[in-house]
């Protein structure tokens, strides 16, 4: 599976689209699973939600989504985003936190197919 991430669109003075899609064109192999896992940072609570989904495209496509905000952060931040966690509110919306608390900056995150 590879990550195709566009360059950002400018919305607002503060405010980049990020576009990402993914093709698969190795199979979905026990130890590319393992990789992706790692490479995402899942939360603990990501983790159980990954474990969770049923059937395995939905539990594709929300790693997907992961990764893709991994490789959005690494852009944005450079060598700071490997102390920044993305994980979920209380009520679900996503939230980025760094070893500190919250920070600033705000994402928001939707997904269709791959």
């Amino acid at each position: 599976m590879t990550l195709h991430l566009a360059e950002p669109v400018h919305v607002f003075p503060d405010c980049r689209l990020w576009l990402a899609s993914f093709n698969h064109e190795q199979s979905a192999s026990a130890s590319n699973m393992e990789a992706d896992l790692d490479q995402a940072k899942l939360t603990s609570r990501d983790l159980v939600r990954w474990q969770q989904f049923r059937p395995a495209e939905k539990k594709q496509q929300f790693l997907n989504s992961r990764l893709a905000v991994r490789a959005v952060l690494q852009r944005e931040f450079a060598e700071a985003a490997e102390e920044i966690q993305f994980d979920c509110d209380p009520h679900g919306r996503p939230v980025l936190t760094a070893r500190e608390g919250p920070i600033a900056t705000q994402i928001s995150l939707s997904h269709s197919r791959n």
